[in-house]
């Protein structure tokens, strides 16, 4: 009883803990508590608690768009219910089950439950849970353009909400109604339900900024249908609403639609007006998603108006974007598989550790099942001791009476003087008697000593064997630890290398793929210009071998008026005969020079005489530049210095 009180008070901290980090998005520290009340719950056998812990947990990998991981836990769940037949949670597993396939894309899977899903609400009369369970098969048979069933589920929503006083949730399905029909090419009914919803949406006074995708819908309708005017009306009076409630994102779309119309309607004129301004109000709002499809619109334009540059640059602009946004959504791809990665590590770790802690329970409660066998069988000798003391008690108490019996009889003897040699013989045969009882006693008292020390002895031993047993136990728990601990280092190890690896491969993956594909844009797009480039380029380069030559030419004859400039090696081994110069200069004219004069100068001594002193100056010169300004500033220098 209270080992159960204990795991359930501690099953219950455990799912505190995870949902308090399942809040904090910490989805790894969440995980670690659900797997550890799992393991606790599992043995205490409450499959009621286990499968709701198994939905918390797939709610859990779901938050962490880890929707495989998440449909394991839902399907144990519903498999624990389904053994248990309890119904209590079959259309909330239902319905997560078959949202969890509509995440992974497996649409006819996700249908197979929601439609159990209806059937269950529909056998209670539950309406409005009918209703959400309709909305998701849409959503499966628009994802595989199953038009006529997305048609009919529509309608089905439409009578249920009719029944209700819910006229926003009529609004939305008699708008989504018109998809459908405009879906299956049936423009007039499409427009008739459109209407229905917008004039619902008028009597119900809705916002008109609201009201704006209604509009939009009866435009393209309207285009669909060839009736280029009424499109155009319809799109003019949603950009004024657009404009006056200052919804900018929703104006540059607008725009880019009205161009389109205007295109399809052969206008390429009005067309380019309003595609610009389509430009104009994305490029302001950084919107790449708009961008991308205004750029293509205005390349479809530029294209008709034959002017094939701007059509495509346009296009050329429209395919960058849109290769920005597909890398995005990869990297996004890219990282949520990483983070599958890391979840599903954490969870094999985890288990891992919990495993280990198992095992080690399981060795204390062994270790600790021998300590009570250990203690019983102490206590038996204990016992056994306590009741060979009462024996020996007993028989040192009747040895007592024997003695009080013998002086009884001596003192009669000493009394009855006249029966003394009588009395005497009896006294002598009782005393051999007694002394040999009392030999008798001796020696068993001295064999009942041998057998307490005996047991005494065989405690000890027992006692040791425990202590041996509890050190090898200990030794090899240690060992055990030990294994467990470098095997968990080793596994923790392989996953990191495949983690880089993986990683690694990826990045390589991903660059070699921008750079195939950035080289087949360019391949694309350069070849038109190639030929029209290439007699350009031909030119400009006669041209640029020219001036070159003219500049070559100019630097050459700056170095012979440097080299004429500079000091020649000769009149400086006049004064020097055993020097030499190491000049290189980086460029063909040096910015650097060296310098060199025989300075005479006189001097007035004490005497009346002069003495002439001459002094060799020698400078090495570096000047700010190369090339030629380097040269000038080299000659400057000279110059100064002469």
């Amino acid at each position: 009883m209270h080992s159960t009180l204990q795991a359930q008070s501690t099953t219950d901290s455990l799912l505190t803990l995870a949902r308090q980090d399942a809040q904090k998005q910490k989805l790894i520290q969440s995980l670690r508590h659900y797997l550890k009340a799992v393991n606790i719950v599992e043995n205490t056998r409450n499959p009621q608690l286990l499968s709701n812990i198994y939905i918390e947990i797939g709610k859990v990998y779901q938050s962490g768009r880890l929707h495989q991981k998440a449909l394991k836990y839902f399907l144990r769940a519903d498999s624990l219910n389904t053994v248990q037949k309890n119904d209590q949670y079959k259309p909330v597993l239902l319905g997560l089950i078959g949202g969890t396939y509509q995440q992974l894309t497996r649409y006819t899977k996700a249908l197979n439950y929601f439609s159990a899903q209806v059937k269950w609400y529909q056998q209670r009369k539950q309406p409005q849970q009918m209703m959400q369970a309709y909305r998701q098969m849409v959503v499966c048979h628009q994802r595989l353009k199953q038009y006529p069933q997305v048609l009919e589920y529509n309608k089905k929503i439409l009578t249920l909400v009719q029944q209700q006083p819910n006229k926003t949730a009529e609004i939305a399905t008699l708008n989504n109604i018109g998809f459908a029909y405009k879906y299956l090419n049936d423009y007039p009914n499409a427009l008739k339900y459109f209407k229905q919803s917008l004039e619902a949406q008028r009597v119900l006074g809705t916002p008109a900024t609201e009201q704006l995708p209604t509009q939009v819908n009866i435009a393209i309708t309207y285009q669909n249908q060839g009736r280029y005017n009424e499109s155009i009306d319809k799109l003019l009076q949603a950009i004024k609403v657009a404009e006056k409630a200052g919804k900018n994102a929703e104006k540059a779309q607008l725009y880019d639609l009205l161009a389109l119309v205007y295109y399809y309607q052969k206008d390429y004129y009005n067309a380019l007006q309003y595609n610009e301004q389509s430009i104009e109000i994305a490029q302001l709002l950084n919107d790449r998603d708009i961008l991308q499809a205004v750029y293509k619109t205005s390349s479809l334009i530029h294209q008709k108006r034959d002017d094939y540059e701007k059509a495509l640059n346009s296009f050329r602009k429209h395919l960058s974007i849109k290769d920005s946004l597909v890398l995005e959504e990869s990297l996004k791809k890219q990282d949520l598989a990483q983070q599958k990665f890391v979840v599903e590590r954490a969870e094999k770790q985890i288990k891992l550790i919990m495993a280990g802690e198992e095992i080690k329970d399981l060795a204390l409660k062994q270790q600790q099942l021998e300590i009570e066998k250990k203690n019983k069988e102490f206590e038996l000798l204990e016992k056994e001791k306590k009741i060979q003391d009462a024996q020996l008690r007993q028989e040192a108490l009747a040895k007592q009476q024997a003695l009080q019996k013998l002086q009884l009889v001596r003192q009669k003897a000493t009394a009855a003087q006249k029966d003394k040699e009588i009395v005497q013989l009896q006294a002598d045969k009782q005393q051999k008697e007694q002394d040999l009882k009392l030999q008798a006693l001796a020696e068993k008292e001295k064999q009942k000593q041998i057998q307490i020390l005996e047991k005494d002895k065989k405690i000890r031993e027992l006692d040791l064997q425990k202590k041996n047993r509890q050190i090898a136990q200990q030794s090899k728990m240690r060992k055990y630890f030990m294994g467990i601990t470098a095997l968990g280092f080793l596994v923790l190890v392989l996953i990191l290398i495949g983690l880089i690896i993986t990683r690694r491969a990826n990045k390589q993956l991903s660059k070699q793929k921008n750079e195939i594909e950035e080289k087949n844009t360019e391949l694309f797009q350069v070849n038109e210009e190639i030929a029209a480039q290439r007699d350009l380029l031909e030119t400009k380069n006669v041209e640029i071998e020219n001036i070159n030559q003219d500049i070559t030419s100019s630097i050459v004859y700056a170095q012979r008026i440097q080299e004429a400039m500079l000091p020649s090696l000769n009149r400086i081994q006049t004064y020097l005969p055993q020097s030499f110069v190491l000049f290189k200069p980086r460029d063909i004219v040096s910015g650097d020079f060296y310098w060199f004069s025989n300075i005479k100068s006189t001097t007035h001594e004490a005497t009346p005489q002069e003495v002439t002193h001459d002094k060799l100056v020698f400078a090495a010169v570096d000047c700010t530049g190369h090339g030629v300004p380097g040269a000038l500033m080299s000659m400057t220098g000279n110059n100064l210095l002469n």
